[in-house]
């Protein structure tokens, strides 16, 4: 409780509203491990298993709703049409979009605790009332369960942003995406207990069950007992949602919501004090209204719509909302594969009505754990090490050539089962070891506050629209030009198309940011750190050197790429495919389709090699980034930024700085200083100008104008890092001397100026 206490203190001696949020925020950010978040992972992640629950128990309950109200059907007895199987499977992705959206911006409106618990309790009695429905001559079982699977599907929807947010928020930094990809995880669970629900209900009703050979001839008690399982294994998910329901509804606002939104100091310490404490204490304070001094920016449709039209803010959710598109098309389109999956494994059909349930409930287990569940894990694991981006693009990546490789060679997959399920499994685990997780994760942290929850709603959604296509659309495409209702001719066709959309992934991945170990105000831009310069033009000099260290990415790119080494072995990887792979003509689309994800594959190590570069712009996007240089702690700093314009806009910048005293006594004060180059960058489209040499000759003359000696580069200017492997560095360093080169040659002309007018040059 020292920690505690310690915070507690800290904050009854300040009265800065801002300096209250950074003490809070930062007790956080920072704190240790403990059960506060345990309990925070817990809370949040029994509603994802609630969710997930619902969501699967379906799949499974549909072929018992065939048994017990299609049984006079006139063609396939026992079977639950088509057309009706999917619509109370999208009723859910439809409900799932509008609570989303709803109950995203909900959220950012009025708060995440008040909406925090109502979205368990739609949940709860849509799920209790699909479990007592029936049919009857005013409508029909499917029009009820359609009902009350739209109202299900608004309180899902409005649980992913909430949950998300509010862990994100309560998260430390060190373990925020551990703690986000562990309520995520959750759903494998809830999976894994819907199987083993079906398989214990079914193994309940065996005696009954056996009275029947197959799902056509199941009527009298087998009818009822199969009436009675789908109930229970329908209504069992509101148990765990009741047992969450009383910790949602009393946990603390988040302190961030509080502070940024709400705009309640006061309140947001106690709510920041009830979550580490995991109690409220009834304090007796004297508040007074602090709206007006908190500096963050206050939310509105105005501000909403000037916040996303930058294009820095607006990629973000285009980079958030498309990636989880693409991904729910492919992972919900891959569940067409299920039954051909299972008949590959033995797992599917069988001799009695319980048989015929029980490997289908024995089957989506094996399923189950032998991908789903450890992707999901090995996210947790691993999240917070590696990075959201990397395991987002990894997995898209491989994703694409699985997709690749299953459309091609389909039908020869299909001879070999064990070629099929293994790459089901693949498929599986890096969904989950891969966007699956990360798509929740990111939006959770990379959005301002005041915004944070509509964003999740909004990307969240983006998804299960994908959802919704992956089964109204490339669900009847796979049955076209089928003679009977269990062909599936144009299966391989729509993987080729999954794989196309895996692809799209991997593009749309590369406009999210890297959220590892950074606080959600460094990811946002809400930490307002003061500018060291007045004039540094509203951040167009910040941005602009951000944009130069960000091109270096491109420069590190290509010195990869078109390095001997590299290049050497991208001809022996296709060698070697060809080789494994050539046997006649018939073999040159594999071979083609395997070199091409081969080197898509080289293609993202080379933008994982030179992702370093997108962070480090973000770094010196900010002032934050000139405290690192050469200058020491003790010295006093001079920094000047010079600029040039074209009219009204800046085309250039040159920051110039000056450590002053860098010796002991005397010395000190008799040393002159060295005027060193922090950043110098022009835009692209006004380089080969004269605008960065003119910078230089002006940085020469307000050295001379300060009595600075110099100017030199500094050894750690903007673009001094080197984020590449040594063998890489060739053209960095070539572009390094040839800045030099051109300083030297500016200084020199300066000296002969100076010389040639008797050194009396004055300030220009």
């Amino acid at each position: 409780m020292a920690g505690v206490n310690g915070y507690t203190q800290d904050l009854a001696t300040v009265e800065d509203p801002n300096e209250r949020r950074r003490i809070a925020l930062q007790e956080i950010d920072n704190a240790k491990f403990g059960w506060h978040h345990i309990r925070a992972i817990v809370v949040a992640g029994v509603g994802f298993f609630t969710d997930s629950y619902d969501i699967f128990a379906i799949n499974l309950a549909s072929s018992m709703l065939g048994v017990v109200y299609w049984q006079d059907a006139a063609s396939s007895a026992g079977k639950i049409p088509s057309s009706s199987d999917t619509a109370i499977k999208v009723a859910t992705s439809g409900g799932t979009v509008i609570g989303q959206l709803f109950f995203g911006w909900l959220a950012d409106r009025i708060g995440r605790k008040r909406m925090y618990g109502i979205e368990l309790i739609i949940i709860i009695m849509a799920t209790l009332a699909q479990s007592l429905s029936s049919d009857s001559r005013a409508v029909s079982i499917v029009g009820i369960l359609i009902f009350w699977r739209v109202i299900m599907g608004i309180g899902i929807g409005g649980d992913y942003p909430l949950s998300s947010i509010i862990t994100s928020e309560f998260a430390t930094t060190k373990w925020r995406g551990a703690m986000m990809g562990a309520v995520f995880a959750m759903q494998g669970f809830g999976q894994f207990a819907a199987a083993i629900i079906a398989l214990i209900v079914t193994s309940g009703f065996k005696e009954s069950l056996l009275t029947a050979k197959s799902v056509g001839q199941c009527s009298g008690v087998c009818q009822l007992a199969v009436d009675k399982m789908w109930r229970v294994i329908i209504g069992f998910g509101a148990v765990p949602a009741c047992i969450a329901l009383y910790y949602r509804l009393t946990i603390p606002e988040t302190p961030r919501y509080t502070f940024d939104v709400a705009r309640d100091a006061a309140q947001a310490d106690d709510d920041a004090h009830a979550y580490i404490t995991g109690k409220r204490e009834n304090r007796v304070s004297v508040r007074e209204s602090t709206g007006s001094q908190l500096s963050t920016p206050k939310a509105s449709w105005s501000d909403f719509v000037s916040y996303y039209s930058q294009w820095k803010n607006g990629r973000i959710l285009l980079g958030t909302a498309g990636s989880w598109f693409f991904l729910d098309v492919a992972f919900y389109g891959l569940g067409l594969n299920n039954s051909i999956i299972l008949s590959a494994i033995g797992w599917s059909g069988g001799s009695t009505v319980y048989e015929y349930f029980y490997r289908n409930a024995v089957g989506n287990l094996i399923l189950i754990c032998a991908g789903a569940i450890p992707g999901y894990w090995v996210t947790v694991a691993t999240v917070d090490t590696i990075g959201r981006k990397t395991i987002q693009l990894m997995g898209f990546t491989i994703l694409t050539i699985v997709f690749i490789v299953i459309g091609f060679a389909y039908h020869p997959l299909l001879k070999s089962h064990n070629g099929l399920l293994g790459l089901y499994v693949i498929a599986q685990f890096f969904f989950n070891f891969g966007p699956n997780a990360t798509t929740f994760i990111v939006p959770g942290e990379c959005f301002p506050t005041r915004y944070r929850s509509t964003s999740h709603g909004i990307s969240a959604a983006a998804g299960k629209v994908g959802a919704i296509i992956a089964q109204c659309v490339f669900g009847p495409l796979v049955h076209k030009g089928a003679k009977n209702s269990s062909d599936s001719p144009w299966l391989n066709h729509v993987m080729q198309i999954f794989a196309l959309f895996m692809l799209c992934g991997c593009f749309t991945t590369l406009l999210i940011p890297e959220t590892k170990r950074k606080t959600l105000e460094e990811l946002s831009g809400e930490d307002y750190e003061p500018s060291y310069n007045g004039s540094s033009n509203g951040g167009v000099v910040e941005q602009g050197v951000e944009q130069n260290v960000a091109q270096q990415r491109q420069i590190a790119a290509n010195a990869i790429i078109f390095h001997p080494l590299w290049m050497a072995a991208a001809a022996a990887t296709l060698a070697v495919v060809a080789k494994l792979l050539y046997a006649d003509r018939g073999d040159w689309p594999i071979v083609g389709t395997t070199g091409a994800g081969c080197l898509m594959a080289g293609l993202v190590v080379v933008r994982a090699l030179s992702a370093g570069y997108i962070e480090e712009a973000e770094r010196v996007g900010t002032w934050v980034w000139l405290e690192a240089g050469e200058a020491k702690p003790d010295r006093e700093c001079e920094r000047v930024v010079l600029v040039s314009r074209f009219g009204d806009r800046v085309i250039g910048a040159l920051v110039l700085e000056a450590g002053v005293g860098e010796g002991h006594g005397q010395a000190r004060t008799r040393r002159r200083a060295t005027g060193r180059i922090r950043a110098w960058t022009v835009l692209t489209r006004y380089r080969r100008n004269g605008v960065g040499r003119d910078l230089l000759e002006r940085a020469v003359l307000e050295c001379r104008a300060r009595g600075w000696e110099g100017p030199v580069f500094d050894r750690d200017h903007a673009n001094s890092k080197r984020l590449v492997p040594r063998m890489f560095h060739a053209p960095f360093e070539t572009r390094e001397k040839w800045a030099k080169e051109v300083l030297r040659e500016v200084v020199e002309e300066e000296e002969e100026e100076e010389e040639g007018s008797g050194g009396k040059r004055g300030r220009g």
